[in-house]
């Protein structure tokens, strides 16, 4: 599960998800969209935390990061222009939450 907080940023049409998996995108931009309307997860409809549910293989390495409102396949609206957010897909848990806020990167 991922979920993306934009409480801090103006989205004009959504929040997306891309990276190196094709349940994300295959690194094709603003096509993956997250879910902010009780859908896909997501709990609170309309409150800038946006969410989707994938399923990854145990033993992935999933690079990825988040878009806001560019155009289908465009880069518009990239959160790190020169790198990646990565998590490791291990299989040691059945259900993986990942709790990210769109252009804070966590130490």
């Amino acid at each position: 599960v991922f979920k993306c907080d934009a409480k801090s940023i103006f989205v004009r049409k959504g929040i997306y998800i891309v990276g190196n998996h094709e349940l994300i995108g295959n690194w094709k931009p603003n096509v993956v969209r997250m879910y902010d309307d009780m859908t896909q997860g997501d709990e609170v409809a309309n409150d800038s935390v946006y969410t989707l549910v994938v399923q990854i293989p145990a033993g992935t390495i999933l690079e990825y990061k988040y878009t806001n409102s560019g155009p289908h396949g465009s880069w518009d609206g990239e959160e790190f222009p020169q790198a990646n957010r990565k998590i490791i897909i291990d299989g040691t848990e059945t259900r993986v939450l990942v709790n990210d806020v769109f252009g804070q990167r966590k130490n």
